[in-house]
């Protein structure tokens, strides 16, 4: 059980701290940068999560999920794409006042989503 917990941990942590900010961003006012900055530290050691990993096959949930050299390089790329993403829109953001926490949060559940994707 803990073994199959590890192949699937970018993603638990990922799901852990999309909660955890969504919970800081709703009790926090004002939050969009704390929650922006946090965003982009996530990404980062989710990157880190994953290129300590090691590359070996391996298959769970009856070989339908499948981790492996070619899904954590996809991972890396769709993780290093989605900062660039959050960079490049922040001036935009602020420029037009829509500062709101829920932008970084929807960028993250997107990228937990297209996590299943190379994997399955």
């Amino acid at each position: 059980m803990l073994n199959n917990l590890n192949i699937l941990l970018p993603e638990v942590f990922l799901t852990l701290s999309i909660f955890s900010i969504l919970m800081i961003g709703v009790f926090i006012k004002n939050s969009f940068n704390l929650i922006f900055n946090l965003s982009s530290l996530i990404l980062i050691i989710t990157i880190g999560i994953i290129l300590n990993n090691p590359n070996n096959q391996e298959k769970i949930f009856l070989d339908s999920f499948t981790r492996d050299g070619f899904s954590n390089f996809f991972k890396i790329i769709i993780l290093i794409s989605s900062l660039f993403v959050l960079n490049s829109s922040k001036n935009y953001i602020l420029d037009n006042k829509l500062g709101k926490f829920e932008y970084p949060i929807i960028i993250l559940l997107s990228i937990l989503g297209m996590f299943f994707m190379p994997e399955s």
